[in-house]
């Protein structure tokens, strides 16, 4: 069984907890991402993505100067522990529509996990078998 930890991203790019929204945004910025995991003391917190900043902080009428990354992180974002299976996180990143997984080890972020890496990892009959489960098929 390959597991999670064997092709996720080690290492990401993190923002802490009390980060304001604009230095946030300009990390992402800066890293190309779409999307970045949020930490406070170590552990995971969720993931944001700019849809967040925008929904959540802007639209809301906060100030993303002033406003604390996790106060726009969604509480309902995708995460896989390091031992799940691939084949269960591609299900998990399916059945959610997130793009990316954070994997955890405990409560503590080990990587991201994205739905590309796992279709580059899983064999193309294994995808196509959990493509056709997901969509009825």
């Amino acid at each position: 069984m390959l597991r999670v930890a064997e092709i996720m991203q080690p290492d990401p790019v993190c923002a802490d907890a009390r980060t304001d929204v604009v230095q946030v945004a300009r990390l992402m910025r800066d890293h190309g991402l779409d999307q970045v995991p949020v930490c406070r003391g170590g552990a995971y917190v969720g993931m944001v993505c700019l849809v967040d900043v925008v929904h959540h902080c802007v639209a809301a009428g906060l100030d993303p100067a002033t406003t604390p990354v996790s106060d726009v992180v969604p509480a309902d974002d995708a995460r896989a522990q390091a031992e799940t299976s691939a084949e269960e996180a591609l299900l998990t990143v399916l059945h959610t529509g997130q793009r990316c997984l954070a994997v955890l080890s405990g409560e503590q972020l080990a990587g991201t996990l994205s739905y590309a890496d796992l279709v580059r990892a899983l064999p193309d009959e294994t995808v196509s078998g959990i493509l056709a489960v997901v969509s009825g098929s």
